[in-house]
């Protein structure tokens, strides 16, 4: 954990999911590498959805002379200083810019938003009946066997076409990874594990970033197939980070993958509009360099909205995401 309270191997996994998106936008249209992409998208919904869970679930206790809808509203304004005042410099921004080159408002700028309107939604639905459940009693493991019940009806929605299938399928990853964190309250995992537990645990997790990477660079834009993908790998490199991360969980904690991944949501709202101003400017670029000077203003710019959109409304949480550990098995 980091001194700000923040898990160093989630904010890894945020930066891996950050780059499959950037590899999209900005690889595939010049190299053809990068167009499974969209698989960065689903690592990032079901951060979201344990993240979240894992902090209301726990944070219940806290508070519990507290009513329902009071706690629901506290969760809420949280959730709204968290996101808004980023999405609004973004708005501005676009804004500002489109004036400029009116062009560059395209639909692949507001495709951003799509997915984030989906968490926008489930941050305003989910805490009613998980909050209603932990008061009345239900124990996290019957409650994470029913959000996990919910999340694979929903999956099946995926059948259905875009873009409604694509949006179950999103609200299916955030429960699958509700699921796991209730889960992990449930039946907190020991304090190391064990030598061949610990081998094992890692060669899942480094099967699920070479997955991750492999599907970046060869798939297509099939956007529905990639939930699959997102989804497991994903749930196997948080389960991995709960019991030390071992040796993939020292790569995710890597201090410039830990910066990309706390400034993720900034990099995700800003990666679009400054290659389609760059596009729209008319400046007849090599690809190569139109690619490095859009990864420049972006950073740029996502540096900015954290530091100043961001950080300022960010509170520390990393007691109640780390599960409590259950005692270490003696050694002989």
């Amino acid at each position: 954990m980091s001194p700000s309270g923040r898990i160093d191997h989630l904010d890894g996994v945020r930066a891996l999911a950050v780059l499959a998106v950037l590899a999209l936008a900005w690889l595939e249209p010049t190299t053809g590498l990068g167009g499974g992409g969209h698989v960065g998208v689903d690592v990032l919904f079901v951060l979201s959805g344990f993240v979240v869970t894992s902090v209301l679930w726990r944070s219940t206790a806290l508070v519990a002379d507290v009513p329902l809808s009071g706690q629901v509203r506290d969760f809420w304004v949280r959730r709204a200083n968290r996101l808004a005042p980023a999405l609004l410099g973004l708005l501005l921004g676009s804004a500002l810019i489109g004036l400029a080159w009116p062009q560059t408002l395209d639909r692949a700028v507001l495709d951003l938003l799509a997915p984030v309107a989906v968490v926008v939604g489930c941050y305003a639905a989910w805490p009613w009946p998980l909050l209603a459940l932990r008061r009345r009693g239900l124990g996290p493991g019957r409650v994470a066997a029913a959000t996990a019940a919910l999340a694979v009806v929903l999956g099946a929605g995926t059948l259905v076409r875009p873009p409604v299938g694509l949006g179950l399928g999103w609200v299916a990853l955030l429960l699958a990874g509700s699921a796991l964190a209730l889960v992990l309250v449930a039946w907190p995992p020991s304090v190391r594990a064990g030598r061949t537990t610990g081998a094992v645990l890692d060669a899942a997790a480094a099967l699920a970033v070479a997955g991750l990477v492999a599907w970046v660079v060869l798939a297509d834009d099939r956007p529905l197939a990639s939930l699959a993908v997102g989804g497991t790998a994903a749930l196997v490199l948080i389960a991995r980070g709960t019991r030390g991360g071992g040796a993939l969980g020292v790569v995710l904690a890597l201090p410039g993958l830990t910066a990309l991944g706390r400034a993720s949501y900034s990099a995700y709202l800003w990666h679009l509009a400054p290659l389609a101003a760059i596009r729209a400017s008319g400046a007849d670029l090599p690809p190569g360099v139109e690619m490095l000077l859009a990864a420049a203003v972006t950073a740029v710019l996502a540096a900015v909205s954290y530091r100043t959109l961001e950080r300022p409304f960010l509170h520390a949480r990393g007691s109640l995401l780390v599960p409590a550990p259950l005692p270490a098995a003696p050694t002989a």
